[in-house]
């Protein structure tokens, strides 16, 4: 909760305004109301050299949690688009998706596809058009997912 009060300033015969902050409370304070971008704001997040990114899922690839994410970025004149993948080696504490093991020695996307629109790059990759965050956020996305399949 956020509080403010007055108080006298040390030295001086002023009041002044305090803004305290209680910790405890922080946990009560409202979340952003949308994380979801539309296709318009990922499109002028790319165009702005802004990186955006969907998660896609978790998979199984032999006896190992995996999971899959995609990113977009504009390199030159064209939308690139790729699909990520690596074993889920996080946890409700742990949700840092770029420092996990990739399912290749290297980091490699399994996917590229190259477009004059982001919407064209969706539509060959076969992804929703509506999961759209801005990169970084896609962490968030990841602890959704584990809150729903653990």
């Amino acid at each position: 909760m956020i509080r403010s009060r007055r108080t006298l300033c040390e030295g001086c015969d002023m009041y002044k305004r305090v803004t305290i902050l209680d910790v405890k409370d922080t946990d009560k304070q409202p979340k952003m109301a949308r994380r979801h971008l539309t296709i318009t704001e990922a499109n002028l997040a790319i165009k702005r050299n802004k990186d955006v990114e969907i998660f896609i899922d978790g998979f199984v690839f032999k006896t190992k949690k995996c999971i899959r994410w995609a990113s977009f970025r504009m390199e030159e004149n064209y939308v690139v688009g790729n699909i990520w993948e690596s074993f889920d080696d996080g946890s409700e504490d742990f949700l840092d998706i770029y420092s996990f093991s990739p399912l290749t020695e290297e980091w490699e996307p399994v996917q590229t596809v190259k477009g004059t629109t982001l919407i064209e790059v969706v539509i060959k990759m076969e992804l929703p058009k509506d999961k759209f965050v801005n990169a970084g956020v896609v962490q968030d996305e990841y602890a959704d997912y584990l809150a729903k399949n653990t």
